[in-house]
């Protein structure tokens, strides 16, 4: 497995990466704006992310797909942040609808130069909703153990939804 596969898996199992994890999933990502129950006093925020026009600043196309003959921007130092398509390694991916920015550094992405051309939306979720957004997506059937499916996580949501 080379470094882009092994870097797109580690940033999915929670190890820090110069990645940034996005969805095609709106349901998705609005888990994962409301999912931590200790923020549920503070908003919370989703960006509309144009990937073909991030990258077309950075003149590379998009999808951008990267396979072991493409790694040297994970090697490199790069300043650039371009929006990147990763295999599927892992179950996790495919069901998180799994996509990805690549970035130099921690700025913030609505700080990188034109992001007024590839950050479309500013979406604010007021904390006092999480709650009741939570309960939504579940019953559309978004929830930690359909994201993560794994016996760990399975066994987390039962705990915390019936025990």
């Amino acid at each position: 497995m080379g470094t882009a596969k092994i870097n797109f898996l580690m940033q999915h199992h929670g190890l820090p990466t110069r990645l940034l994890d996005w969805s095609t999933s709106p349901l998705t990502a609005l888990y994962f704006a409301v999912c931590d129950k200790s923020q549920d006093k503070s908003d919370a925020c989703l960006w509309v992310l144009n990937p073909s026009h991030l990258n077309k600043i950075h003149n590379a196309s998009f999808p951008h797909v990267y396979d072991n003959d493409q790694e040297t921007i994970f090697t490199k130092a790069s300043k650039l942040v371009l929006a990147i398509h990763a295999p599927y390694t892992d179950l996790r991916m495919k069901l998180q609808q799994s996509e990805f920015t690549l970035h130099a550094d921690y700025r913030a992405i609505e700080d990188e130069s034109g992001a007024e051309i590839f950050l479309q939306e500013k979406i604010i979720i007021p904390g006092h909703l999480k709650h009741k957004i939570r309960a939504r997506l579940a019953s559309l059937g978004v929830t930690r153990s359909t994201l993560f499916p794994d016996m760990d996580n399975i066994a987390q949501a039962i705990k915390d939804d019936i025990l």
